[in-house]
């Protein structure tokens, strides 16, 4: 297929610059009939001139080789001057004014794309090269003062455990009375307690089993000892008072108990147990023991009573501490330091178990117009009745008649069926706390409280436990009254309290 003939518009400007009319076409067939390059071809492809009759000089369209050389000796190529007198008509002054303002292109260079290709490859392998160097570096950096940190954390916590040793063997010279004294001062009577009670469980350990190693080791990192002998000041002078030691390999995490006799520790045991329990106990104890003895006497036994009147107890000398100032005998505001004498709480609680109004008044409360309140109450000393409260608390809670009722309900009845009853229960004497004047939430319809779980064995005792009367014609449980006609509401919030106690317990012993 032929080439197609330029159009007038694409040989324009390359005759304009002077280019032959037959070279400009061939220079826009070779480039495709691009202008730019086919101006770029015709500089660097000279027209071959028509060769020129022997013995003619220059002139018509040939080219004067005469001129070429006088061109060529100004320093021009020979072929850019004989393009310049090609397009000046052999004028050799016009064609050397055209080579000085029309420069022939520089010859290409090789391509580009290889070297390109080459030099970008080099160029990111540096790239990478420079960033995994820089990785490297921060990496090892970042390890580095790792480590100076590690090193530090681990210099300052051995001075910290070089600091405590030498304060605890400093604190060993005060002896055992003088060790717990301080921590009696330091942390109070239940934290002393806490400790000293943990360090007794250690020692009665090595008692049960005299001839078993591992019971004589203690190690100092497991978290519990950290806490509890470790951290707070005087436990681990009372250790090295007992006859504990470090391994003489300079184990300083271990403490090995030597050679001694079951005798030994004994005694040493009930010393510590006599000055950190016996001695800083109060009357609480003693007391409850005899209220219970004294209710087994009666024809009626309820421990319910002296269970909840424990409780309430606990409360009123709680609010005591809340309010109380660091110094343990401060200003503390009267809400707190006072109980109406005609409260429910009062009255069918503490004043039903007499002990437990002589523990009040041992305590500091008098009954002044109506209310019973205490001034200037020694905050260290309701701190430790608490305490003595908690104990009797737990000694009786699995006794409480709720509790057993709760227990066999979950014996004889599956776990869901049970839980479904409770909820439906619980929710019931929580509208009654709520709302104790509607008489309409003191009525519990049977068929309505089993229609979910179905009856169960043991529900009815329950039900009778929470303070309910059943009627079986109707089937229905009435909420027994006061004498005033009344809701013991306190009673309610402590048997709902009492009540998902023992659920708790019952699942946790499941």
């Amino acid at each position: 297929m032929a080439a197609r003939a330029p159009t007038e518009a694409e040989l324009a400007p390359l005759l304009g610059l002077g280019i032959n009319r037959s070279h400009a076409i061939k220079g826009l067939q070779a480039e495709q009939f691009r202008v730019n390059q086919a101006i770029d071809w015709c500089l660097t492809h000279p027209a071959t001139p028509a060769p020129v009759p022997l013995g003619q000089g220059g002139g018509g369209n040939g080219v004067d080789e005469t001129l070429v050389v006088q061109l060529t000796s100004m320093g021009f190529a020979s072929a850019h001057a004989r393009n310049a007198l090609l397009l000046n008509n052999n004028n050799l002054n016009t064609a050397m004014e055209w080579c000085l303002s029309n420069p022939p292109p520089q010859p290409k260079k090789p391509s580009k794309a290889t070297t390109n290709a080459s030099e970008i490859k080099k160029r990111v392998k540096a790239a990478e090269k420079a960033r995994k160097q820089k990785i490297r570096e921060t990496e090892m950096s970042r390890v580095r003062r790792q480590e100076e940190l590690t090193k530090k954390t681990e210099a300052e916590a051995k001075e910290r455990e070089s600091a405590r040793v030498k304060r605890e063997r400093r604190l060993k010279k005060k002896g055992v009375v003088g060790i717990i004294q301080l921590m009696l001062q330091d942390y109070g009577i239940t934290r002393t307690r806490e400790m000293i009670g943990y360090i007794i469980r250690i020692l009665d350990k090595i008692i049960k089993h005299p001839n078993q190693q591992k019971f004589r080791r203690v190690k100092l990192k497991a978290a519990k000892i950290q806490k509890l002998i470790i951290r707070p000041t005087g436990p681990l002078a009372l250790l090295y008072c007992i006859g504990f030691e470090h391994p003489s390999q300079g184990e300083d995490d271990i403490l090995l108990l030597g050679t001694q006799t079951v005798g030994s520790l004994k005694k040493k045991r009930d010393g510590i147990y006599s000055l950190a329990f016996k001695k800083t106990q109060t009357i609480v104890v003693e007391e409850f023991k005899k209220a219970l003895a004294e209710e087994k006497k009666k024809a009626k036994v309820s421990i319910e009573r002296v269970y909840y009147a424990a409780i309430e107890l606990r409360k009123l000398f709680t609010n005591v501490i809340t309010s109380g100032s660091e110094g343990g005998i401060g200003k503390v505001s009267n809400d707190f330091l006072s109980l109406d004498a005609q409260s429910q709480s009062f009255r069918y609680r503490l004043r039903a178990v007499p002990r437990s109004v002589k523990i009040m008044r041992e305590f500091g409360f008098k009954l002044i117009r109506g209310f019973w309140r205490v001034e200037n109450p020694v905050i260290t000393k309701f701190d430790a009745a608490v305490t003595d409260l908690d104990t009797v608390i737990k000694s009786l809670n699995q006794s409480t008649p709720i509790h057993k009722a709760v227990l066999k309900l979950v014996k004889a009845n599956p776990d869901a069926a049970v839980r479904a009853l409770l909820s439906i229960l619980m929710a019931c004497l929580s509208k009654i706390v709520e709302d104790p004047l509607n008489s309409k939430f003191h009525k519990l319809k049977l068929k309505a409280l089993f229609r979910k779980s179905g009856f169960l064995d043991g529900s009815r005792d329950l039900i009778t436990r929470l303070g309910f009367r059943i009627d079986d014609i109707t089937e229905t449980a009435h909420l027994r009254l006061l004498k005033s006609g009344d809701v013991d509401v306190n009673i309610i919030h402590l048997r709902r309290d009492e009540m998902k106690r023992s659920w708790e317990d019952a699942m946790g012993q499941h």
